[in-house]
């Protein structure tokens, strides 16, 4: 992108004129699928300009025009101060639009007032969803995956992954559910049936989505506060929102009243390397009526996977433990639900599943150790130590709920976190591990005093990330929404225990730690 006041006087021309308007095109967005939708169902393309001048400027004399030869020049209106002008750029002659649109693969939009060059704007490929915006208003360019229409520009997002707007701590989003009286009672059961609805989120309607009742532990009917899953591209394929195609939405009911420990938990175990979700905030509305705060929790399929995994459509595979929570390695089978990936994995990857089974039976000598490194990544060895850092009692510790990603170029398994929300609630047990995989790994002293190292940085990082801080932060942004919830079963009183329990455990845990580790490997401490 380049922009900027072109002033050359061109030859046989008067000098530049001094007061010319104080406009500039100000953010343009040229692939929206699902930013801004218009009142017709459709989603155009659109830009803003904007006056950041102390003075109204009339907008007779402005001319937009794109490298197409399009032209938008209106006859009246004025502009204020500090006011953005919305455009929708969908190649009609109605007021407020305009007469080309933008291209996606590359763009020229010039502003000229009478004539003159005022502001000009090259736009290169941007993806779906993305925008190119000043920041702030007037100011700098940048691409960004949180477009504003018709809102003030704040800052730049940090990556250009759409998704990222969604899991967000600036933001709770708005989510609105219209059910017939037939799928509603047909949802209302326990057998988890998906049925059609209606779905607004953040200003884009979908007029036919999916949504079941889902948890375990979690479970609750439509009277109570149930957790979902929205899928939204069941009925209409490639339906996305930001990129998503599905939405899971927890509801906290079981082990987490302040709603901010998966934030926490798994934004740890993505600086470590580990394959977590991102989370973010709605308020949902079920036909009208208010269901209260959930965790819109980043769903495990093969969109998050790509993430992390690209390119691997067509070999990778997801795994998680069968709906007993049972399933292990070194059970003498690997009879595990394929949660998504390729229904024709490779030959390498069953063999290096079935290597992992027959090997944690054994007993756990050097040369297995060193045998289960070849089809085991060796990022477990993090995986081990987040658990153990955060206290997962729900995860591979336990072993319940986790997944394992069986990587489609290597043939390695990855172990990834799920189900965060129990954590940070009891004094650390570094070593002891319910999951066959890391049980086997703590009886060899030199893979227990590997994962020893691990543990001993991801203590460190609790500090370095000031996770203490950002919890007291989120719990005080979400406060307000948490105490006004019709239909958590948490009292204010289970709230505040709950966060007195996370902050001496984020306190706590990294020192407990570091003692726990350098009582047993004194070698490895500085």
């Amino acid at each position: 992108v380049d922009a900027g006041h072109q002033n050359e006087v061109p030859e046989g021309h008067e000098p530049f004129p001094t007061d010319l308007p104080t406009v500039v095109i100000n953010e343009v967005q040229a692939g929206n699928d699902s930013t801004w939708q218009a009142e017709d169902g459709s989603l155009p393309d659109w830009l803003e300009l904007y006056n950041y001048g102390a003075e109204p400027v009339e907008l007779l004399g402005l001319e937009l025009s794109d490298r197409s030869g399009g032209r938008w020049a209106p006859q009246s209106g004025t502009l204020a101060p500090g006011e953005i002008l919305f455009l929708i750029a969908d190649a009609t002659e109605a007021e407020g639009h305009l007469p080309f649109l933008i291209g996606s693969d590359g763009e020229e939009l010039m502003l000229l007032a009478d004539g003159w060059q005022i502001d000009a704007v090259f736009l290169g490929v941007l993806d779906d969803d993305l925008s190119m915006a000043r920041f702030p208003d007037g100011g700098d360019w940048f691409p960004t995956a949180t477009p504003s229409p018709q809102e003030p520009n704040r800052e730049p997002s940090e990556t250009l992954d759409p998704r990222d707007g969604v899991f967000t701590t600036d933001r709770i989003f708005r989510m609105d559910v219209a059910l017939t009286q037939q799928a509603y009672n047909t949802m209302n059961s326990m057998s988890e049936i998906e049925v059609p609805c209606e779905l607004d989120i953040d200003g884009i309607h979908y007029d036919e989505v999916s949504i079941r009742l889902k948890g375990s532990a979690s479970f609750d009917f439509m009277d109570g506060k149930p957790a979902f899953k929205i899928d939204l591209n069941e009925f209409v394929p490639g339906t996305r929102f930001r990129q998503l195609k599905a939405i899971m939405l927890n509801n906290g009911n079981v082990m987490d009243p302040t709603r901010v420990r998966d934030h926490l938990t798994y934004k740890l175990a993505r600086e470590v390397g580990l394959a977590a979700p991102r989370v973010g905030w709605v308020e949902l509305y079920i036909n009208g009526i208010y269901y209260g705060i959930y965790m819109n929790i980043e769903t495990h399929d093969d969109v998050m996977m790509a993430k992390y995994f690209p390119d691997q459509e067509e070999t990778g595979m997801l795994f998680e433990p069968q709906w007993s929570g049972a399933a292990d390695f070194g059970q003498n089978s690997i009879d595990f639900d394929r949660e998504e990936g390729t229904p024709n994995p490779p030959q390498a990857s069953i063999d290096n599943m079935q290597r992992l089974d027959e090997l944690v039976q054994g007993p756990a000598t050097d040369g297995n150790i060193a045998a289960m490194w070849e089809v085991l990544d060796r990022s477990f060895l993090y995986y081990m130590a987040w658990e153990g850092v955060v206290n997962h009692t729900d995860g591979y510790k336990a072993p319940n709920n986790y997944r394992f990603w069986v990587n489609g170029d290597t043939n390695k398994i990855h172990f990834v976190p799920a189900g965060a929300e129990w954590t940070w609630d009891f004094a650390v047990q570094p070593w002891s591990f319910g999951g066959n995989v890391a049980s086997f790994c703590t009886q060899n002293t030199n893979c227990e005093r590997e994962y020893g190292e691990k543990l001993l940085e991801v203590a460190q990082l609790v500090v370095d990330m000031n996770l203490s801080q950002e919890f007291a932060d989120v719990s005080q942004w979400l406060d307000p929404v948490i105490a006004q919830d019709p239909r958590s079963p948490h009292s204010a009183g289970s709230v505040t225990n709950a966060r007195n329990s996370t902050t001496t455990r984020l306190a706590q845990n990294p020192g407990d730690i570091r003692g726990d580790v350098c009582g047993r490997y004194p070698a490895i401490c500085p």
